[in-house]
């Protein structure tokens, strides 16, 4: 059976740009706990950097994928 365990990943961006300096805040398993996060982080960088919430299976890759993270929320 495939392993369809959901996680949210946060990752937080520099004035918004995932070009430019960026970390990963996060891992968390609702998305809730991640959203929480996002915005915590944000607020305590003064706004400097814009905090992303990723949604990805557990376990799954494919090199052949582009869609292997969706977006769903963005501070």
């Amino acid at each position: 059976m495939a392993n369809k365990t959901e996680i949210f990943i946060v990752n937080a961006y520099r004035w918004g740009n995932n070009a430019d300096h960026s970390y990963t805040v996060g891992a968390f398993d609702s998305t809730i706990n991640a959203i929480e996060c996002a915005d915590s982080h944000n607020q305590y960088r003064g706004g400097k950097y814009t905090c992303v919430v990723e949604k990805c299976i557990l376990n799954h890759f494919e090199n052949d994928a582009d869609d292997h993270t969706t977006e769903v929320y963005k501070s």
